[in-house]
This record gives C-alpha cells, structure tokens and sequence, in this order.
C-alpha cells in the first residue's frame, strides 16, 4: 500500500496568495526607511529633522597663544586643554568677536561653526557661537 503524498489542489490557491501577500509586505516594511534621499536628514517619526552631522566644532582652550588682527578678522593661535604645552592650533573667526571673550578667563570652551563661513587670503573663517569659561560652567546650553 503506498501513500500519497501529493499536496491537495483546493489549497494551492490560498497558500499561494498568502504567501505572495507575505513576501510584498515583508518587503514595503524593508523599503519603508529608505526613501528619504535629503541631504539635511530625514524627518522621524515626530517629523523632526534627523541630523547626520553637528554642525559646530567644541574646543576647550587652556591658554591663548597668540591673538592677531587679520583683515578685521581674529587669528586665533590656542593651546587645546589636555594637549602638551608645544602644541597649539590657529583658528581663524569671522570678524573681531571680542565681546564674547569678555569676562572669560582660562580654561574656556569655544564653539563655532565647523563649516568657513567664507574665505579671508585663501583660509577659511568660522563664525564663532559662543564661549564658555570651564571653570564657572554648569551647563553647556546657551
């Protein structure tokens, strides 16, 4: 006596269309999170911007090297807090912000824009936000 095992016909056409129905949904659910293509970020589901990238640079100064005038704009020369004392860097700020550096003692947190607002003699200058003395700091929101 031998068994047969043939799938029966009246269940091939519901088995068929479940499955189908499975695999579209399956794959819209996949397809869901990527049709945002903007550059500034996708909106979540609060449709708020998603940012991929900060857009401002955080540096804690420990001393200030040098400080010049360069066509009415700050050349800042600092030495980064944790760094050694040879050590510096040049950062070159859009306009004279002296007022943001009045009252500030060392150590500081400086924060501007990590993207040069335009050009001064072929550098970059950033466009400086804020600054902080770490000292007297308890917070970090403006």
């Amino acid at each position: 006596m031998t068994k047969d095992w043939s799938f029966p016909s009246d269940l091939i056409y519901p088995v068929v269309l479940i499955g189908t129905l499975l695999f579209i949904l399956t794959t819209w659910a996949q397809c869901i999170d990527k049709q945002c293509l903007l550059p500034e970020g996708c909106p979540n589901k609060i449709t708020e911007p998603v940012y991929q990238n900060n857009p401002y640079f955080y540096e804690a100064v420990n001393s200030v090297a040098e400080a010049t005038n360069v066509d009415g704009n700050l050349n800042l020369r600092v030495n980064p807090l944790g760094t050694y004392m040879l050590y510096d860097e040049t950062v070159l700020l859009c306009s004279l912000p002296f007022e943001k550096f009045q009252g500030i003692d060392t150590p500081f947190l400086m924060v501007y824009r990590r993207v040069a607002r335009r050009s001064v003699k072929g550098v970059g200058c950033h466009e400086l936000v804020d600054v902080w003395e770490l000292n007297k700091m308890q917070k970090l929101t403006p």
